[in-house]
């Protein structure tokens, strides 16, 4: 799975080598799964440009558009979770969804606004809520773009 994911995907994007972190029980098998796929920030911010595109890159094809939309039409993913139940709040649109990774490592996509956010780091499961709230409240500061929240109401439509 690593090779496919480095072939298929990274190699294709211009991201640099992944690591990984190894399953116990698996061997030395390269799983590029939940987590376990380590990459730069710059890197995952590109992947995270990828998932905005909805699998294209350069007007070339790497994954169907519908692959990213059977996960981000719904909440019921926990690797990529939407806020189409207004889960990080109503005031953000409904069709921001997120990655996850281990240590809190994300990339955040919000294709209304065409707008990407990354967080790297290895933090503790502990201060989860706190770096959600502190980034979403950051990053949407700085929004000046009106946008329909996740509630339906307008906001910067002044």
């Amino acid at each position: 799975a690593g090779a496919y994911l480095q072939q298929t995907i990274l190699d294709r994007i211009g991201a640099g080598r992944a690591a990984y972190k190894l399953t116990s029980g698996m061997g030395d098998t390269r799983y590029a799964s939940a987590g376990n796929a380590l990459l730069t920030a710059r890197d995952f911010m590109r992947v995270g440009y990828l998932m905005l595109h909805e699998g294209n890159w350069n007007g070339r094809r790497l994954f169907p558009a519908a692959w990213i939309r059977r996960f981000t039409g719904s909440t019921a993913y926990i690797n990529i979770r939407t806020n189409r139940d207004c889960r990080w709040g109503a005031k953000y649109p409904a069709d921001m969804y997120r990655t996850t990774g281990s240590g809190m490592n994300w990339v955040l996509v919000v294709p209304s606004l065409d707008l990407l956010l990354t967080f790297n780091g290895r933090t503790p499961e502990s201060k989860r809520a706190e770096i959600d709230r502190m980034s979403l409240d950051l990053l949407f500061k700085s929004v000046t773009q009106r946008y329909v929240a996740c509630d339906g109401t307008v906001v910067n439509g002044g």
